[in-house]
């Protein structure tokens, strides 16, 4: 059983969404190795998720269809979708503007073109 049942306080925010607030709020990744006890790659990999999920969600792309194409679970877009609405005035300037230029690359990418990448 998860804390969460056992103390009835219902579901926790994941790893993940807090490794990526620790990235937006401008810690480089050996920092949050250390601060997480994760592996660097599993950082990167985090934050390349959650750089997906923005991408999708920027193109209007639907929860359900979001969680298909990154192959992973709704809960988590959810996650990464209100981390993003909540730091996007407060992130570091550096992540914010990357995070935009990825965005923007992505744009410029036809709907048909992403769909075939995420699969």
């Amino acid at each position: 059983p998860l804390r969460s049942n056992q103390r009835d306080i219902g579901r926790s925010i994941s790893h993940k969404a807090l490794i990526v607030r620790l990235w937006l709020k401008g810690m480089e990744y050996s920092a949050i190795e250390r601060r997480s006890k994760h592996s660097v790659e599993a950082i990167r990999r985090y934050i390349d998720l959650f750089k997906r999920v923005m991408a999708l969600t920027d193109r209007s792309f639907d929860e359900a269809s979001i969680a298909f194409l990154t192959k992973t679970s709704p809960q988590l877009v959810r996650e990464y979708q209100k981390v993003y609405a909540r730091y996007q005035g407060e992130a570091f300037f550096g992540r914010l503007l990357e995070l935009k230029q990825y965005l923007k690359k992505t744009a410029r990418i036809k709907t048909e073109e992403v769909v075939k990448q995420w699969l």
